[in-house]
């Protein structure tokens, strides 16, 4: 599955998404960890945990809320 890059207005990675096996987008920091998900059949931006972020996909932020 391919790869979508998130990256600094510098073109630093900061990490990236991928589409998991269930329709889910998975967000990984740089290092390959992943850190939560958005699962859009609830709409909802999750933990690796399960426990509720957001509402909507807000993957991204997941990640610039670690910077």
């Amino acid at each position: 599955m391919a790869r979508d890059e998130i990256k600094t207005s510098g073109g630093h990675l900061l990490g990236y998404t991928k589409a998991d096996g269930n329709g889910r987008k998975v967000v990984y920091n740089s290092g390959g960890q992943p850190l939560g998900y958005y699962d859009p059949a609830s709409n909802t931006t999750r933990s690796m945990g399960g426990q509720i972020l957001r509402r909507g996909d807000t993957t991204a932020a997941i990640l610039l809320d670690r910077e």
